[in-house]
Order: C-alpha cells, then sequence, then structure tokens
C-alpha cells in the first residue's frame, strides 16, 4: 500500500492557502455527461481526476487478450463530506481528494498550479503531487444506472512522469496558478482540447467540465464572465463549480479554453437544524452567498486562470495548434 508524502497530506488543508474552493450561481446547472450538450460530450474523453493509488485493488483478466482492470474504493459524498442526503448527488462516490486535469497533447496535460505545488513552483520536476496521485479518465457516468466502480481498463489510469512546469505563487490580481505535466502514458486518440487566444470579454458564455468534489465528471453551462479584469492573471465567471474543479478547462461554445478554474467562494454551507452541509448556492451576480461571507472578502466569481503572457511563454513550447 502507498503512504502519501507530507507535502501530499498538506493538500488536504489547502483551502487555508490557495482557497481552491467554489460555489454555485442561481439554479444548480451541473449535469451527467449523457445529459450535456452533445457538442460537448466528446470533449469528455480528455478530462481526467486524480487517483490516489491508496483506493485502488488491482485484479487480472484470465484471458490472454484482456488487460488488467481496477476496482475503486470510494465513499459516497453523505459518507465523506456530510452532504445532506436530499442534496444534489448526496449518494454519489467521492475520488476524496481531487483535482482536474485536460489534455493538449498525447500526453500533455494542464491544471491548476496548486494541484501540482503547494506554495511555490516547479520545473522539470516530480513533485509529491506528480508522484502521489495518478489521473483517471473517463471517470463518468454515461447513462442511468451505470456501474462506476468496477471493472475499469489499467490503461484508463496514468501515471505522472513529470512536473513540465507549475506556478503557485503571487498576490491579488497577479497570483498565478497553473501547471503543465507529462504523462507516462500517451492518448493519441482522446480529445486534445485548443486554447483560445483571443480577448476575453465581459458577458461572454462559458462551460466547464470537471470532477466537483471528486465526483464522476461533470458539466455546467448557462455562466458567463462576470468580469474580464484587463491586466490580471484571472478572470471571474459565474460557473458552477466547487473544490475538484481546480484544473478543470473553462470553455467557449467552440470547445476553446478560455482559462482554467482555479479557486472561488466556499464550497458548502452547515444546515445546523439537520447537522449535515448543502451546496453553498450565490446569485448569479456573484452576491448574496447563503454562506454570508461573498460580500465581504472574496470577489463576486470564480477565479478562472488566463492564458496570460507569463503562462503562454511557458506553454508556447508545447502548443500544437
Amino acid at each position: 500500500m502507498k503512504i502519501f508524502s507530507l507535502v501530499a497530506i498538506v493538500l488536504l488543508t489547502l483551502n487555508a492557502v490557495g482557497k481552491p474552493s467554489k460555489a454555485i450561481f442561481g439554479a444548480d446547472n451541473r449535469r451527467e455527461l449523457y445529459q450535456s450538450p452533445k457538442a460537448f460530450q466528446d470533449l469528455a474523453s480528455g478530462i481526467g481526476t486524480w487517483l490516489a493509488p491508496l483506493f485502488t485493488s488491482t485484479e487480472t483478466q484470465t484471458s490472454s487478450q484482456s488487460e488488467a482492470t481496477l476496482n475503486l474504493e470510494f465513499p459516497t459524498m453523505n459518507e465523506h463530506y456530510a452532504l445532506c442526503a436530499k442534496e444534489k448527488f448526496s449518494e454519489q462516490p467521492t475520488t476524496m481528494i481531487s483535482c482536474t486535469g485536460f489534455l493538449i497533447a498525447e500526453d500533455l496535460l494542464l491544471t491548476a498550479g496548486h494541484c501540482m505545488v503547494n506554495v511555490g513552483q516547479a520545473t522539470n520536476q516530480v513533485t509529491p503531487m506528480c508522484s502521489d496521485f495518478n489521473w483517471l479518465f473517463d471517470y463518468s457516468i454515461t447513462k442511468r444506472g451505470q456501474e462506476l466502480l468496477r471493472n475499469i481498463p489499467a490503461s484508463k489510469v496514468s501515471q505522472c512522469e513529470k512536473v513540465l512546469f507549475a506556478k503557485h505563487l503571487g498576490e491579488g490580481d497577479q497570483r498565478m496558478d497553473f501547471a503543465l505535466i507529462k504523462l507516462k502514458r500517451k492518448y493519441p486518440e482522446r480529445h486534445h482540447f485548443k486554447i483560445f487566444l483571443g480577448e476575453i470579454q465581459r458577458g461572454m458564455a462559458v462551460h466547464i467540465v470537471g470532477h466537483p468534489s471528486g465526483l464522476p465528471l461533470k458539466y455546467a453551462g448557462g455562466a458567463y464572465v462576470l468580469n474580464a479584469r484587463p491586466g490580471s492573471q484571472y478572470f471571474e465567471a459565474n460557473l458552477d463549480a466547487v473544490g475538484g474543479n481546480s484544473g478543470s478547462p473553462v470553455f467557449n461554445h467552440r470547445g476553446e479554453v478560455l482559462g482554467i478554474l482555479v479557486r472561488g467562494n466556499d464550497d458548502f454551507v452547515e444546515d445546523k437544524e439537520r447537522n449535515c452541509d448543502r451546496w453553498n448556492r450565490c446569485q448569479m451576480t456573484g452576491k448574496n452567498c447563503q454562506d454570508g461571507e461573498q460580500q465581504v472578502d472574496y470577489d463576486n466569481g470564480m477565479h478562472v486562470q488566463k492564458f496570460s503572457p507569463e503562462f503562454l511563454k511557458l506553454l508556447s513550447p508545447y502548443l500544437n495548434q
């Protein structure tokens, strides 16, 4: 059994450092993959989530033509996060420790910087967050009643070979939060995302696909840019996203990635009467969140890391578009 390094365990309390939690804006638009617009379903093959080997078991198939498969051992959202029984997705399994990433080439995956370095930066390194977690693809519900946690082909899981670059540093508008990693497996047939290099403008429609709270893949639309923040490392959008969505691609109607979801307001609000948690909800403007904190100490929308000049300078040698 693999033992987590100290730095990886620190990630469990990262809220105190990077505040990578999020919230729901207006109606909860998160849907399963099979319920999402057909135009976006093919994008999902290029999206992965963190997988801790500690929570997997391997079975070798008897047929010489079959590969090893994995079984996943995860609790439900109700069990792990004390999510109230009638809250959306409360009975679905969670990977517990989670980030999202997306392919831009057959073995290159973009994610949030805080998913690879707790604080600081790394170049051509095997960081603890790289070595202690694998990346799982196709963790999604594609039809009603699907068995999700058993007999997963091992080829859907890749180890992280190294962090090509990662930054999680800076303050305020100039906080950088991005990472590019190289996987040990190559996925030439999966979707490789293209980067939007145009200007981010207020009111632009945006979509997100990722793994909120380590849940099976979810799509959320009906969102738009609240504040383009010219000159900043990030823009704000009212995307329905929570912790685990960190690293998710935020894209336009053509599937071009405008940025990487990195942080926001609190995920949950306590229901003291029922002794459980509910999803934190805000108005579409980002105001009047149920936890009462959004108006006081945070911006109105989710923070989305832009492809800023600093980011693009590091990324450009790896882009093939």
